[in-house]
């Protein structure tokens, strides 16, 4: 089943006391099409590209990030890219929902669970039917408790954070 709406796009969550975001630049790798909020990584030359594995989950060098998009790709060769960067502290804002059910309805019991980063059509979203070790730990809820497809805090865990060369680890 596909997911009944589409997400709004993830964000850097600034309540959480961060005085500000960290942005890191890098160049945009040719023909790139994403848009603000997509979780980026280094294409093993240097440039920057989306994610194209659809997940960030850390389930290996290619399902890691370095930040997400501050804006929409050019398609320009070596554009300057603003990446909000996934840090350890770094608190990102997301909708859970269900990609097998078509929607989820926050839970209470949602809070300190991991789930998978998935892209949907456009934007990216946190994945209710992929529990996972590795993804985004949800630290608290923007929306209450009830809502359906709520927006949640999250933090991505140390193996999703990082470049796409297997030396890179996490960040």
């Amino acid at each position: 089943m596909a997911l009944t709406t589409q997400p709004p796009p993830v964000k850097i969550a600034t309540p959480f006391g961060m005085a500000a975001d960290v942005v890191i630049h890098g160049e945009e790798r040719a023909s790139q099409s994403y848009k603000k909020g997509a979780f980026l990584i280094d294409d093993d030359s240097g440039l920057i590209k989306e994610n194209a594995a659809g997940y960030v989950d850390g389930g290996g060098v290619t399902r890691r990030t370095l930040g997400i998009a501050l804006g929409d790709a050019t398609g320009t060769t070596s554009h300057d890219v603003a990446i909000g960067y996934a840090g350890a502290y770094t608190v990102f804002e997301g909708t859970l929902t269900d990609l097998s059910a078509g929607t989820h309805t926050l839970a209470a019991g949602d809070k300190w669970q991991t789930f998978t980063v998935r892209k949907g059509t456009y934007n990216w979203y946190l994945d209710y039917n992929t529990l996972s070790a590795n993804g985004a730990f949800i630290v608290g809820f923007k929306d209450a408790v009830g809502t359906v497809d709520g927006r949640v805090y999250f933090i991505l865990t140390a193996a999703c954070r990082g470049g796409m060369h297997a030396a890179s680890g996490a960040i």
